[in-house]
């Protein structure tokens, strides 16, 4: 049975520039426009625009309606005139005012949490009422983050889902589900539970007479998911495990148990609010058996079900409130020597992330929320990300319960610590966060300060006690940039950006001792670990030369080395997962922070390859090249060393069809890179053997042949070293070797100036088996390499989108990041593009986002993204729209 229920009301809104009576009373006007959430105040353009597009007061509003199909409740429930309807929206940038018809319920200030209002006595009458929201999104706001300079926007809008939830009078307010000693033979589930009991049992109403109280709980395994449609399908809240849409068979009761809420402290119809009470019950059976624990590589999760049970007078059984919470079994704790998850020592490899889009900033739907962390665990093979610098939708936060992906998400803020106001905020958003974010169990950590601000020990004194308060399984840190700061945490987090890549001798990240003080006992027994690293020490565009691509890249693979090689280092995030608009203070003065490892759309820059060349080669072939081997991208037409990220064990490499070489991991970069599973290697030698080949020379001519080339590439043949003079005298005098000979064969082997281009053929091998291969210098005409997150959408409780990804690459499959065509869309059927339809390839890359549209409702709706660079064919990208949804008001 379903006793409580939610609503969506995602649809018919109107929106307007301004909020003014007429929004309020719902009169509604012309130039209002009408839209579906989440919502954007504005759609910005993708680079140069003003963070004042999006600041300022805006009005929302629509129609709530009751209708009758609300009530499916069964015999032994409740009747329908007991339940309190209650209004919740999961986050408003960044301050709302809530009216229903003209008068105001409440005011919510925060953006990055969800808030709720109790809807008015007799709203829910059947007749029509006007719902209205007046949303303040200026950057002067008293609270966090806003008050001093932000290194991101922070947009505003209905940016996320909009519900009205019925729920019973009499009901559980608040619970929190866990479990405990998980690593001994007595495992338990606890339950903490706090009672509402509202003023029409205490009346005496006719038939409430209680004489007896119960709890129900039902645990249930659910099967694992590792895709978005597996997910969904867990989500839906079903009364028999047996009509689970996927999976069935997989789903597995653990626990079956009724519990006298006396043994919990009660009686249930006591005072107004009880407790907190904690129920405790052994979990039956053995771990491996009956039930799993949560881990990063096997993500096993419950559906815990809890059944309020009432029996009146004449012995009648009155169900009275049942919730269901999804929760997985772990112990998480960070020590000196590292973080343990489920004791088992586990090195975070973790990124930052903003979680804004191009266009639209922060209004994204569930679809595009599971695919970011879906980048980060299956793409890029990480375990681990931070919320930087907000708490983050459910969305996202639940893939990362499905997936197995540890968080460490934290309260808002960027430096500035304001006035009493402003703490006193700071205070309540950090309590909001604990309460509506502690049944996730991919959170590890909770992050209690501001980033990066100065140390404040009053503040920071309550945010410590107010989540310890309210979740005292899990530990505390938060983000600093101070040495020697003081520690009223557990764990010393540290935005370390003291690698510059120059400075020789560096190890990639500061020792321990160094950062918290040594003679400090506290710090030295807490957890350490890496908050942020690289990221503005050296932004890099898509577009930028190889070069400093390459370099990009080499930062990141020598601090993430750095990390895994410290024993007393938890582990550490880069800066950060994608490029994301900020202030005209920050980024490279079009608005875009250039610090992540994808772009704005979610292409890869080389440095992802770093991370996702550490995954296990069964997981898939990776393989980059850190060039396009165009002799005109570097000083003297000499490409020098090249480095590929792979996780194979070795490398062949072509030249126009001829072996130059295979090449493995050698002694010097498996020291340098000691803390990687698949250390880079590094190609200093494209010519191999096609001097001997090619020349006819004998292989030992041929080699010093090639060193003096080599010599000439490296250092120009205006400062050779003094090896490399004696080395061409001697092939001169005694090898009938010509300076003319050295011209010739630089032109064609090293510099091949004026000769057909060079085509490079890099195999990846595993043992003798080729896993796969890539042609650099195939040449040819441009065109579109399009991936879709996606081609089935679900329009449900809203929109659903997509994203589309687009690379030009040339006839090998060879990006090509200087191509800055246009490439134009256009679509048929129940979808819409989101933002323009036509672009600029930034870097050779881009991409657009495919919303559904309200024409979907027919399930198995199709539509046509049509996709064109200009002087290519044309794609056709075919999608097929499902139907889920639920209209009520």
């Amino acid at each position: 049975m379903m006793i409580r229920k939610r609503f969506p009301l995602n649809d018919h809104w109107w929106f307007a520039a301004e909020f003014n009576e007429a929004m309020r009373l719902g009169e509604i006007k012309e130039t209002w426009q009408q839209v579906r959430l989440p919502h954007s105040v504005v759609e910005t353009p993708y680079n140069y625009f003003s963070e004042a597009r999006y600041q300022g007061i805006w009005g929302y509003g629509r129609t709530i309606k009751w209708s009758p199909a609300a009530f499916d409740i069964g015999e032994d429930c409740l009747e329908s005139n007991e339940w309190d309807w209650i209004l919740r929206f999961e986050g408003a940038a960044h301050s709302a005012k809530v009216y229903v018809d003209g008068q105001p319920i409440g005011q919510h200030i925060g953006g990055y949490a969800a808030f709720e209002f109790s809807l008015p006595e007799g709203v829910m009458n059947g007749e029509p009422h006007w719902l209205s929201v007046e949303l303040d999104s200026r950057e002067q706001l008293n609270c966090p983050p806003f008050g001093h300079v932000i290194d991101y926007l922070t947009y505003g809008g209905l940016y996320r889902e909009v519900a009205i939830e019925r729920r019973p009078k009499s009901r559980i307010t608040e619970y929190y589900a866990y479990g405990r000693d998980l690593l001994t033979a007595n495992p338990k589930l606890v339950f903490e539970i706090r009672q509402q009991q509202e003023a029409y049992i205490q009346s005496g109403a006719e038939g409430l007479h209680i004489s007896g109280d119960e709890l129900r709980f039902e645990l249930i395994a659910l099967p694992l998911a590792t895709d978005l449609d597996g997910w969904l399908a867990q989500s839906k809240e079903s009364e028999d495990p047996k009509e689970a849409k996927e999976g069935a068979e997989q789903w597995t009761v653990v626990l079956d148990e009724t519990v006298p809420w006396t043994q919990g402290g009660g009686p249930l119809h006591g005072s107004p609010i009880r407790g907190p009470q904690q129920i405790t019950l052994s979990l039956p059976g053995s771990k491996g058996e009956l039930w799993q624990l949560w881990d990063v590589d096997a993500p096993y999760r419950y559906r815990l079900k809890v059944t309020c049970i009432q029996t009146n007078a004449a012995g009648d059984t009155i169900v009275v409130d049942q919730i269901v919470v999804d929760l997985g079994l772990r112990e998480a704790q960070f020590t000196e020597e590292g973080f343990f998850l489920n004791g088992k020592k586990t090195k975070l490899t973790g990124i930052n992330r903003h979680q804004s889009y191009a266009y639209v900033g922060y209004a994204m739907p569930r679809g595009p929320q599971w695919q970011d962390a879906h980048i980060i665990k299956q793409q890029l093979g990480m375990n681990a990300v931070r919320t930087a610098h907000y708490p983050q939708s459910h969305h996202f936060m639940e893939a990362c319960d499905v997936l197995g992906i540890l968080v460490f998400t934290e309260i808002p803020g960027w430096q500035h610590i304001g006035d009493q106001e402003w703490q006193k905020h700071a205070l309540a958003m950090a309590e909001e966060m604990v309460l509506d974010y502690r049944q996730h169990p991919s959170i590890i950590l909770w992050g209690v300060r501001i980033n990066e601000s100065l140390d404040n020990e009053q503040l920071y004194r309550a945010t410590n006690d107010l989540a310890r308060k309210h979740d005292p399984l899990r530990q505390t840190g938060g983000a600093r940039y101070l040495r020697n700061s003081q520690l009223l945490e557990d764990v010393y987090a540290f935005n370390d950006f003291t690698y510059n890549g120059v400075a020789k001798g560096q190890k990639g990240i500061l020792p321990r001792g160094k950062v918290t003080g040594e003679k400090v006992t506290a710090k030295n027994h807490a957890g350490y670990l890496v908050s942020e690293y690289n990221g503005h020490m050296f932004p890099t565009k898509s577009f930028d030369p190889v070069s400093h691509r390459a370099e990009h890249a080499r930062r990141h693979a020598h601090v993430l080395s750095a990390i895994g090689g410290e024993k007393g280092v938890a582990g550490g995030f880069a800066w950060c997962l994608f490029d994301y608009n900020t202030h005209k203070d920050f980024g490279s003065g079009d608005g875009i922070c250039h610090h992540g490892v994808l772009d704005l759309f979610r292409n890869e820059k080389l440095a992802a390859a770093v991370y996702s060349s550490q995954k296990p080669i069964e997981e898939g072939l990776v393989l980059a090249v850190d060039s396009e081997v165009h002799i005109g991208d570097y000083p003297g037409g000499a490409m020098g060393p090249i480095t590929v990220y792979t996780n194979a064990e070795s490398l062949r490499l072509y030249q126009n069809g001829t072996l130059v070489g295979q090449y493995k991991r050698d002694a010097k970069a498996l020291q340098k890179y000691r803390g990687l599973k698949h250390p880079p290697i590094v190609l200093d030698d494209l010519v191999g053997n096609a001097l001997a080949v090619g020349e006819g020379y004998s292989d030992q001519k041929a080699e010093r042949i090639k060193r003096l080339l080599l010599a000439g590439a490296k250092f120009g043949t205006d400062h050779l070293p003094f090896w490399a003079w004696i080395l061409a005298a001697r092939l001169v005098l005694f090898e009938g070797f010509r300076p003319s000979d050295g011209l010739r064969l630089f032109s064609k082997y090293i510099g091949n100036w004026g000769d057909a281009m060079t085509q490079y053929t890099f195999l990846a091998m595993q043992g003798e088996t080729e896993m796969g291969r890539i042609e650099l210098g195939a040449g040819g005409e441009p065109r579109l390499q399009v991936t879709v997150d996606r081609p089935r959408l679900i329009e449900g409780e809203t929109y659903d989108v997509a994203c589309v990804r687009f690379k030009s690459v040339d006839a090998g499959g060879m990006g090509l990041p200087y191509d800055q065509g246009v490439v134009s869309m256009s679509v048929e059927g129940p979808i819409e593009i989101i933002g323009p339809s036509v672009v600029a390839l930034q870097g050779g890359m881009g991409g657009t986002y495919i919303k559904t549209s309200r024409l979907g409702r027919e399930d198995g709706a199709k539509a046509q993204l049509r996709i064109e660079r200009q002087g290519s064919a044309q794609q056709i990208i075919e999608f097929i729209i499902g139907n889920e949804s639920e209209e009520v008001f």
